[in-house]
């Protein structure tokens, strides 16, 4: 979306149609050989792919980035528990329900209080 507000629909067009090509293609050969795995696989990638090419075109022709020391932090702080949700068994109980998501939002609030006290004062006092 920032790639077409910004008038880059040229760049935006060429990654997709590049996206779009490759998909077709790679999905083509690959799902005989691994079925189902295949189409994930190539989905994610090619969202990867997306993602950061207009990365580097916003920030080639912009000059700005979405990278900021506190979305780096969040992203470590949130890689173990993506991994723990990943691998732990899913046999859900309470605690999946209650106690895990208090426990994940109480780590990022204290992580995160500057921030979110900021963001609140901008809010209660931007009317």
């Amino acid at each position: 979306m920032i790639m077409l507000m910004a008038g880059l629909e040229k760049k935006e067009l060429i990654i997709q149609t590049i996206k779009a090509f490759l998909i077709i293609i790679l999905t083509l050969i690959l799902v005989d050989l691994y079925d189902l795995f295949a189409v994930v696989i190539l989905f994610s990638f090619f969202m990867l792919f997306v993602n950061f090419s207009e990365l580097f075109f916003i920030r080639r022709y912009l000059k700005i980035t979405p990278l900021s020391r506190d979305l780096v932090l969040l992203i470590i702080v949130s890689l173990p528990l993506i991994y723990f949700a990943i691998t732990h068994q899913q046999i859900f109980t309470i605690y999946h329900y209650l106690f895990i998501p208090i426990l994940i939002y109480f780590i990022y609030i204290v992580i995160f209080h500057k921030q979110i006290s900021i963001f609140i004062r901008e809010v209660m006092y931007d009317k």
